[in-house]
């Protein structure tokens, strides 16, 4: 996990920039297979899925160049820099987008798995669900419509009587079968059934619902999906739904420009706790609230998927929802899944942010802190950070916001990467010094990026105070990524400063040339019992040669 560590942790103290010897720094495990390949091994992969005639999710470079040859070969714009290729001509398109070093990576077109299930078909009427009181929304009356709630799924029936006269934004329209709105359905009464004498009510029954079709479920129509949702504006979006890694990677980059835009994505956790939970995206990314089920008891559910990546738990057994009557014939029924408490917790959301002015970033962590302890105390595997608990969400001071989120890698911060404009340097012309709070979580946000200018014949140091063990690094202005995996892939590497717990890292970069160099700060959370963080960061430019106290001093070259 950390080969060589004590390698680079030697030459941090006497020698910022040497890298002969790096350390296998930021632990690939936390990108690999789950998050879209930087480690070389894309190139590669496209062309092996290309010589298959695969059908292709493609990402590209912005490049006017690489848009004239998708669509050339008619390929299907899916978002931004996403693009689905036919088999027939993912040979041609991988070796053009090649020759001209636009392909960032490929993956077949794959299809996702409904994490809800029917459990028995019972009575639609439901007047006192058993749920409302474990989450504490008997106690209150939810607002009007106001911060909206995208449910991302295979449609909703618009002639339930649940949603027939129930205001809908339909965000894209998908030619689909006969007979797939189900699940949608199910999990859209659940989080905003209205309050109309009929049937059901959900949790926020004047929500304002978006429903982003899925089609027939494939990756591509996901992705378009999610497109709409983040064309449409900021919202919660809801992802009763998952995928098996390494299926539907590019899904990962469409999140977060949603996050990026101002919405937060929940989903659920999966149902396969009885075939060891494998993990499922996009579950177990970063910046995803992922929510696990829970019984009348308050015990997490027979059927909800543990790991590291669940945030909280909301009920999701003997759930009476609204369905097709093709599916049955009364309108309702009697249901299970984790799709179902992704739907409360959702729904919650989106409440909460109607009531409270809130940053995305504030409304996670608001959702997560303030959920009810159950199981182990603290954090655990089954449930997370506790229950769902609507009244102290409404109720709690609201925590600080993560600044300059989303930062996770240099492609976040960097022009021209998964954004066309770079994120601003914390240090830059005219603004010498910069201070900043934020916070780590190995499991949703386990690295921060920042840009830092050096101005020509000065230097900077950077300081980093944390609460529990963090390590930085410093790349060059070339860098594509601050994950590597050996010596060859980390040549833009500086170097880093890897103290022991709560130690302070600090150094010392010097510009002797006559021009300015801008490098990139990667502050994360390496593996260790605490796996999560805040630190302060503080940055002053200063002259050369000037006291760096326990800094190393170092130019960077």
């Amino acid at each position: 996990m950390f080969a060589a560590r004590g390698v680079l942790a030697a030459v941090a103290a006497t020698s910022v920039l040497v890298a002969a010897a790096p350390a296998a720094a930021i632990d690939l495990s936390l990108r690999s297979p789950l998050l879209p390949p930087v480690d070389g091994s894309a190139r590669a992969e496209a062309f092996s899925l290309a010589r298959q005639g695969r059908e292709l999710i493609v990402a590209v470079e912005r490049s006017e160049r690489a848009v004239a040859i998708l669509r050339t070969h008619r390929a299907r714009r899916l978002g931004e820099l996403l693009w689905l290729v036919a088999g027939d001509h993912s040979a041609a398109v991988v070796n053009r987008l090649d020759a001209i070093g636009a392909i960032r990576y490929a993956h077949p077109n794959s299809r996702l798995r409904r994490d809800g299930q029917l459990a028995a078909q019972g009575d639609p009427a439901d007047p006192a669900p058993w749920w409302l009181p474990q989450i504490g929304a008997d106690r209150l009356t939810a607002p009007s419509g106001g911060f909206p709630l995208t449910i991302v799924d295979d449609g909703i029936d618009t002639t339930h009587p649940e949603f027939a006269s129930r205001p809908v934004r339909y965000l894209n329209v998908n030619e689909m079968l006969p007979q797939e709105d189900f699940h949608g359905t199910m999990v859209g009464s659940v989080a905003a059934a209205p309050l109309n004498g009929v049937g059901i009510v959900g949790v926020y029954p004047l929500a304002t619902l978006r429903s982003a079709d899925t089609g027939y479920g494939n990756c591509a129509d996901v992705l378009a999906a999610v497109e709409a949702a983040i064309s449409a504006g900021p919202s919660v979006i809801n992802m009763s739904w998952g995928f098996s890694p390494p299926s539907c990677l590019a899904l990962h980059d469409q999140l977060i420009r949603a996050f990026a835009t101002g919405s937060l994505s929940v989903s659920a956790t999966g149902n396969m706790r009885l075939h060891f939970s494998p993990p499922g995206v996009p579950a177990m990314w970063p910046h995803v609230l992922t929510v696990g089920s829970t019984n009348p008891a308050g015990t997490v559910s027979y059927f909800s998927s543990e790991g590291m990546g669940i945030d909280l738990a909301a009920p999701g057994e003997s759930m009476v929802v609204a369905t097709p009557t093709y599916f049955a014939a009364s309108g309702y029924s009697d249901v299970e899944g984790t799709s179902f408490s992704s739907a409360l917790v959702s729904a919650t959301a989106a409440w909460v942010a109607t009531r409270r002015n809130v940053h995305v970033t504030q409304l996670a962590e608001l959702l997560r802190s303030t959920a009810r302890d159950v199981g182990s105390p603290g954090w655990d595997k089954d449930t997370g950070f506790g229950i769902l608990d609507i009244p102290a969400a409404l109720r709690r001071p609201l925590p600080a916001v993560d600044p300059l989120e989303p930062n996770d890698d240099v492609n976040q911060v960097s022009g021209g990467g998964l954004f066309k404009d770079a994120a601003a340097a914390l240090t830059r012309p005219g603004r010498p010094r910069a201070s900043l709070r934020a916070r780590l979580d190995r499991s949703e946000d386990p690295v921060d990026v920042y840009r830092v200018y050096v101005p020509a014949r000065r230097a900077v140091r950077l300081r980093v105070v944390p609460t529990s063990n963090v390590d930085v690094e410093l790349f060059r202005a070339n860098a594509g990524s601050c994950y590597y995996r050996n010596r060859g892939r980390a040549a833009a590497l500086i170097g880093g400063s890897h103290e022991p717990g709560r130690t302070a890292e600090s150094f010392l970069l010097e510009n002797r040339r006559a021009g300015s160099r801008y490098v990139y700060a990667c502050v994360y959370k390496p593996r260790d019992p605490a796996p999560r963080a805040s630190y302060t960061l503080s940055i002053r430019t200063t002259r050369l040669g000037g006291d760096a106290g326990k800094a190393a001093r170092q130019p960077i070259g």
